[in-house]
């Protein structure tokens, strides 16, 4: 007999001890299959590994001491998932509900691994931007004073509160073609897959552009006289407005302002902190002529996505990697401006707006007054791929 090893009589008396201990404990016949069936299946799930052992408990005879641990670990697990409900709650930090366009919304803390997992980061060339023309307003060129994007030797003087964590939005690639069909227009025939025809209409769909910051958009433009003459009042374009949007099933995002451009009224409706690489709104906008009629809309072709909060940089962070950015050389530039912004990442299947901060500051040279403009992402870099 080994060391350690009880004779045979000392088994037969643990053995009879053990009956007596356990005697009141022992579950009638079928409390377990009972009790396991009670349990929710994420508690059945749970349990499997526990069942598994009492399984081998009773295939070497130990039923009795079987049966009283199923009591055991069956009630205690019913009341462990009952006081933890389980993976329906979600972590903080990691919260996320399909949502309409909303204002940049902060928690205290934010875990390191947020629901989107690490995000895009921004790939902007703000010049592309710069240069194309926008739907009812002209390319930047025309501006005063001239934004500038080069390189220049930057002192950050600006100073901005940052919340710790803020929203990012995220949607997947439209359809040009569900779009169209949703505004009723079919595919132009022997034009390219953005552009569809409908009564009375042409509509071009674009797709996400993320060096120049541009999320999914529409231009509709319809049919009828040359604007002319005067304006209509700011009254009647917004009604014009909005019953045309009313109309093709858009909802604008933002309050609406007037502003008047020749023989048009331009309804804009707020884009809710969105700009394109080169900083201007991605706002949606309708114009109005003076008969109270719609010439033409422009705007987000996505109106719901998901969103997620993630952790935010600090601001002395942000005013680091804008002097990197800005490159040094160039013009000495004092950016006294600031304010948090959202602009477009892409992955190739999903577009996320993320928050960033635009930077500006005005100088002159050789009597032309610039604007520089930088825009440097707000996310905290452990968030960013």
């Amino acid at each position: 007999m080994s060391q350690g090893e009880k004779p045979d009589g000392e088994l037969e008396e643990l053995g009879r001890m053990l009956d007596r201990a356990l005697q009141a404990a022992r579950p009638r016949a079928g409390f377990e299959e009972e009790l396991w069936r009670r349990l929710p299946a994420s508690g059945r799930a749970a349990g499997r590994p526990a069942r598994a052992v009492l399984g081998r408990l009773r295939d070497r005879g130990w039923e009795r001491i079987a049966g009283a641990a199923a009591v055991l670990l069956l009630v205690g697990l019913g009341a462990l998932l009952t006081h933890h409900p389980g993976p329906a709650s979600a972590p903080s930090g990691a919260a996320s509900t399909p949502s309409r366009p909303g204002a940049q919304q902060a928690e205290p803390a934010v875990a390191a691994g947020a629901r989107f997992g690490p995000l895009p980061r921004p790939a902007l060339e703000p010049e592309l931007s710069a240069a194309a023309p926008r739907a009812a307003q002209g390319a930047f060129t025309q501006a005063t004073p001239v934004p500038y994007f080069g390189p220049a030797d930057v002192t950050v003087a600006a100073s901005l509160a940052l919340p710790p964590a803020g929203t990012v939005r995220r949607y997947p690639e439209p359809s040009a073609a569900d779009f169209a069909s949703r505004m009723g227009a079919r595919p132009a025939a022997g034009a390219g897959p953005d552009l569809f025809t409908g009564p009375g209409f042409t509509l071009t769909v674009l797709g996400t552009q993320p060096r120049q910051g541009l999320a999914p958009r529409f231009v509709m433009t319809l049919q009828g006289p040359e604007p002319q003459g005067p304006p209509p009042d700011p009254a009647t374009a917004q009604r014009a407005a909005d019953g045309f949007l009313a109309a093709h099933g858009i909802s604008p995002a933002g309050a609406a302002s007037v502003r008047v451009s020749g023989p048009l009224a331009i309804v804009t409706y707020a884009a809710d902190g969105l700009v394109d690489g080169a900083g201007r709104p991605q706002d949606l906008e309708v114009s109005v002529r003076g008969d109270g009629t719609v010439s033409q809309a422009a705007g987000p072709a996505v109106s719901s996505f998901d969103t997620a909060t993630y952790r935010l940089a600090s601001f002395p962070q942000i005013a680091d990697a804008a002097r990197r950015a800005a490159g040094g050389g160039g013009p000495k530039v004092t950016l006294d401006q600031a304010r948090l912004v959202s602009v477009v990442a892409f992955d190739g299947h999903y577009g996320y707006l993320e928050p960033a901060v635009l930077l500006t500051g005005r100088f002159e040279q050789g009597g032309q007054a610039y604007e520089m403009r930088l825009i440097v992402p707000a996310l905290d870099p452990s968030q960013l791929r």
